[in-house]
This record gives structure tokens, C-alpha cells and sequence, in this order.
């Protein structure tokens, strides 16, 4: 079980849902603790695992269609801690809102703050990508 810093897990949400309320909460308690974190990183490790995806390029990945296995495996290959991935039904999720599969085939859309590259169908088109 992983626990992470609610800061961090605000900063995910916002790039999963473009709400910048849950960013605007997040830049709050980073400002608030950001000159005591780094002095003391074994007490505020989450802390500074929430400031540095803050300040990282973070890409969101957005897997539609039937058999999405492929694309997924290819996301979680390595450690890639800048990254959101969301997939499944676009219930409610604002990443998947308008993400189809591209000629009836699994598709990724790699996107920055929502602005996505064109969707691809391969893994190693994806593997590029990312």
C-alpha cells in the first residue's frame, strides 16, 4: 500500500479532471511547507514527491476501446511518475470525455493539460511518445 501526500494526490486529480481548483489546494500546502521539506526529506518525502511532479512535464494518457492491454503495458513498463493514465469508461472522467478509437481499434491519446497529440494505435507509437 502506497501512501502519498494529499497534496500530490490533489495535483493527480487535477490533471485527471482539468479542475485547477484541486491544483490551486494543492500550491497551497507546497507554498506553505516548501523551505521546510527539502531540510528535512525523510519527514516530508510525499511532500517533495508532490513538489516535484508540480514542477514536472506531466502527461496524461487517456486508453479507449476494447482491448487496451497492449497500450497499457507499454505505460507501465517503466517508472514513469509524471504521468496520469486513465482508461475504462469515460464516466465522469474529463480526460476520456471525446477520446474514441480510432478505426474501431484501442487508441492513446497522450496529452499536456489536456491539449493531446493525434490518438495512436501502436504500442510503439506510444512507447515514442511518451
Amino acid at each position: 500500500m502506497t501512501i502519498e501526500h494529499p497534496a500530490y494526490g490533489l495535483l493527480r486529480l487535477a490533471a485527471l479532471t482539468g479542475e485547477h481548483e484541486y491544483e490551486k489546494r494543492a500550491i497551497g500546502v507546497l507554498r506553505l511547507l516548501h523551505t521546510v521539506a527539502p531540510r528535512h526529506p525523510q519527514a516530508f518525502a510525499h511532500l517533495l514527491q508532490a513538489l516535484d511532479f508540480h514542477f514536472a512535464q506531466v502527461k496524461e494518457v487517456a486508453l479507449v476501446g476494447e482491448d487496451t492491454a497492449q497500450l497499457e503495458q507499454v505505460v507501465r513498463s517503466k517508472f514513469r511518475p509524471h504521468i496520469v493514465l486513465a482508461g475504462g469508461e469515460p464516466d465522469g472522467v474529463p480526460l476520456m470525455e471525446g477520446r474514441t478509437p480510432v478505426n474501431g481499434e484501442a487508441a492513446a491519446y497522450v496529452c499536456e493539460r489536456f491539449a493531446c497529440k493525434a490518438p495512436v494505435t501502436e504500442p510503439a507509437e506510444l512507447e515514442a511518445l511518451l
